[in-house]
């Protein structure tokens, strides 16, 4: 089950009862995915199921889910790099989640221009975006939902 599948269901219901959603996009993060714990195929499933839920509450409703960014090639605090095993358990979620999606028209996953392989100067720090990244990251969801 996805972290905090429990509250996002409500506040889901609530959100789409109380607008008038035609679109509905769905930015996922990456914490879940760095506990070795995860299924990254478990999870990329949990994130189409719900899709799909929020796809059925108004008929017409357009879900796009976005891409899981990998984070920042080198932390500069600790001196890692970034490992390529999570970068493959993003790839895995990824998949799964296309997997799922097959075939509901009104579902789609999102990759954003420049944002499937960052560069290290989109990033404030080793986890989040700095302006140029967020500028890059907000065109893409512009993009997306748009489309």
């Amino acid at each position: 089950v996805v972290r905090g599948a429990e509250p996002v269901l409500p506040l889901l219901n609530q959100a789409i009862a109380q607008q008038d959603l035609s679109i509905l996009y769905i930015n996922i993060r990456s914490n879940d995915l760095l506990d070795p714990r995860c299924d990254p195929r478990r999870l990329g499933r949990d994130i189409a199921s719900l899709a799909k839920y929020a796809s059925h509450s108004p008929p017409s409703l357009r879900v796009v889910i976005g891409q899981i960014h990998l984070s920042r090639n080198h932390n500069p605090v600790s001196g890692e790099r970034r490992s390529i095993e999570f970068a493959s358990r993003v790839w895995a979620t990824h998949d799964a989640i296309l997997e799922c999606i097959k075939g509901h028209e009104r579902i789609s996953l999102a990759f954003h221009k420049g944002l499937c392989r960052p560069d290290d100067n989109l990033y404030a720090d080793h986890v989040h975006f700095n302006n140029k990244g967020m500028n890059k990251l907000y065109r893409g969801i512009r993009g997306a939902i748009i489309r």
